[in-house]
């Protein structure tokens, strides 16, 4: 009689602890497919967006506001990739906003984030496109691109320096400077 209670407890525990795992899986999926969005496209033009995935989240300065719901090849032009964002109801982006592609702390992650806008532009409309902005990855391929320049310049000045006629030339310089101080110290 004693094993007979202990699996009936057992299996009213297991009932429920079942049922209770299947709400809570059946709350959260239900939840997420009932929410309601607002979809905004951006095209990137020639424009990597490495680090990007479905379901990274989109902010304005700072704030989330929603997350990428898809990442695909635009069919008509190959070399643009469409980004779409289900961004919370009623967030007020305006025409001129643009999206650029940000990296979220060290992990190489990135995020979309919106900025700039002004009062006087339009609200956008559920379903048009919000302005491709400047990725990370191009910032940074940009000055390294300064870098390097500046870089060469450097060299090309130092190797001018550098060239045996100059140096003596310098060396010449140097000695008639010297040859100058020394007479000016005796007239002093």
């Amino acid at each position: 009689m004693k094993k007979r209670s202990q699996r009936i407890r057992l299996g009213i525990f297991i009932f429920i602890s079942s049922f209770l795992l299947v709400s809570m899986i059946v709350f959260f999926a239900a939840r997420q497919l009932f929410e309601k969005s607002d979809t905004y496209y951006i095209a990137y033009k020639n424009v990597s967006v490495s680090g990007l995935e479905v379901g990274s989240p989109v902010e304005y300065l700072g704030i989330r506001i929603g997350t990428i719901s898809n990442i695909s090849i635009d069919p008509q032009d190959i070399n643009s990739i469409i980004v779409e964002l289900a961004v919370e109801p009623g967030t007020p982006l305006k025409q001129d906003t643009r999206a650029d592609i940000v990296t979220m702390g060290i992990t190489g992650l990135k995020a979309i984030e919106i900025r700039g806008g002004s009062n006087e532009a339009r609200f956008l409309q559920n379903g048009e496109e919000i302005i491709a902005g400047a990725s990370t990855t191009q910032e940074i391929t940009g000055r390294a691109n300064i870098i390097a320049q500046k870089t060469e310049k450097v060299i090309n000045n130092l190797q001018v320096f550098t060239d045996p006629e100059n140096l003596e030339r310098f060396t010449s310089a140097a000695d008639n400077i010297n040859e100058l101080a020394a007479q000016l110290n005796s007239t002093t």
